[in-house]
């Protein structure tokens, strides 16, 4: 074969093989690239829903690029539009490319419309078919949570804790649901986890103290009793509700330990009133009885019988400076401000190394405008002074501060609140609330989401997410 005739042959063998090698080498379509590119800028600013997208953008300009069914749902689902993140993540499941993390983000869909069993479905499959991971059991633990399944909660957090046993959180969590279980076992756990993560130090130590008491104790009605109140001070009143519940069932004549199952019960969103019936039938003059009992009928806007009950125990009890406090709170919501103002001089006056009687008389100063450069500002030294470690009393400094308009002092002394407790929802508000007033809306937002996220449902959540919505259009 000559030369000529065999250079021919290869140059059509090789012409079509080149062309396919310039076809897979050649850049993708502007419109692709410059969609990807467009998207990864908006998701790292935030904008979940733009990013959302340039990602469509992308996906119009190369349809087979299917996979990106899958990110254009996280994006939504980011951005909070539920309905287009569903459609999305479906269609990515239509076209097998849904990783775990899409199936994942479809339970999270599903619980957010009200169907926690499918999510639950969802994410036990995922345990099944691709293993454990914290995502998994983080989302498994918080809706039984919510779901109040007790024994399938307490068995997904031992795998969890398992699965990594370094994760103080992880060992936290299970504590606390095996203190109305195993409180021995669960105390071990608490430990650990304080250990590992000092900001669970205070939490962990009022769950100690009620831990040792009820175990010194010869009552195990009292024993119950003690776990109970040390859970209600961490506000986990549905544990503390199951304490006094075994509290009532161990001594059913009782009178306190009914009175705090009634006041768990209407913390847990049920009608505490039969449960105080039960408490007054075995012992009306108990101080405690009639303390929540107050306390119970001034949530019900009953306040001159909440009133009448104060004034009982504080006569009972003339050294105890809780009922000046609680005498003063229900004052201001009768709307006497001066009278209020005179029980938290005297519980000022009864206890004046207390730092929590300086600290009520700071907060009336300061929330009801009552002279609060010589009156709140003080107060809120002395109690700083008293304790200084204490977030709350670093908070009402940063807050007397924030309201006689020295920013600066309040900054210095809301973040220092954050430094001894970073779970200190109240001192994220105020600084949101802080920059807020400064115009610095990026920082502002992401202290309210801080505080939303620690406080959710209690009034500092709702606090927070209320200016989200009415600032920032999110937190819905």
């Amino acid at each position: 074969m000559q030369l000529g005739e065999r250079f021919t042959i290869y140059l059509k063998i090789l012409l079509p093989v080149l062309a396919l090698l310039l076809l897979n080498i050649a850049p993708l379509p502007g419109r692709y690239t410059s969609g990807l590119r467009e998207a990864r800028q908006a998701q790292m600013d935030g904008q979940h829903q733009l990013a959302a997208a340039h990602l469509r953008s992308a996906l119009d300009a190369q349809p087979e690029r299917s996979e990106l069914w899958e990110q254009i749902g996280l994006q939504e689902l980011a951005a909070g539009r539920n309905a287009e993140a569903q459609q999305a993540l479906l269609s990515a499941q239509a076209a097998g490319k849904l990783s775990g993390q899409g199936r994942l983000a479809l339970g999270d869909l599903a619980a957010l419309r009200g169907d926690v069993p499918s999510a639950l479905s969802i994410w036990q499959a995922l345990l099944i078919e691709d293993g454990p991971s914290a995502q998994l059991y983080q989302r498994l633990a918080q809706h039984l949570e919510a779901q109040r399944e007790d024994p399938a909660l307490v068995e997904v957090l031992r795998a969890w804790h398992d699965l990594d046993p370094s994760d103080a959180q992880v060992s936290y969590a299970l504590g606390l649901n095996l203190t109305v279980q195993a409180p021995s076992d669960a105390l071990k756990l608490l430990l650990a986890a304080a250990r590992g993560d000092p900001r669970l130090e205070q939490s962990v130590q009022v769950l100690r103290r009620g831990i040792n008491q009820a175990a010194a104790a010869d009552d195990a009605g009292y024993g119950w009793v003690m776990i109970g109140r040390a859970l209600g001070r961490l506000d986990e009143w549905w544990l503390a509700r199951r304490a006094f519940e075994q509290a009532v069932a161990a001594v059913p004549e009782y009178a306190e330990a009914w009175a705090f199952l009634g006041e768990a019960r209407f913390q847990t969103g049920e009608n505490g009133e039969p449960e105080l019936e039960m408490a007054h039938r075995f012992n009306r003059r108990s101080p405690l009885v009639q303390a929540i009992t107050a306390l119970y009928w001034r949530r019900q806007g009953r306040l001159e019988e909440a009133l009448r009950y104060l004034e009982e125990v504080a006569r009972q009890e003339p050294a105890e400076i809780m009922w000046q406090i609680e005498l003063g709170h229900t004052l201001v919501e009768m709307g006497d401000l001066p009278a209020a103002e005179e029980r938290y001089q005297q519980a000022v006056h009864l206890a004046p190394n207390n730092s929590l009687a300086w600290q009520a008389l700071a907060r009336f100063s300061i929330e009801y405008n009552t002279d609060i450069r010589n009156l709140g500002l003080p107060a809120a030294r002395q109690a700083l002074f008293l304790a200084p470690e204490d977030p709350a009393a670093l908070d009402l400094m940063g807050l007397a501060f924030f309201n006689l308009e020295d920013a600066v002092s309040a900054e210095r002394f809301l973040q220092r609140a954050i430094e001894k407790d970073a779970t200190f929802a109240e001192a994220y508000l105020h600084l949101g609330q802080l920059y807020m007033q400064q115009q610095d809306s990026l920082r502002a937002r992401d202290y309210l989401r801080q505080a939303l996220a620690l406080a959710q449902e209690k009034p500092i959540g709702i606090m927070a997410r209320r200016l989200l919505q009415h600032y920032f259009q999110e937190g819905g």
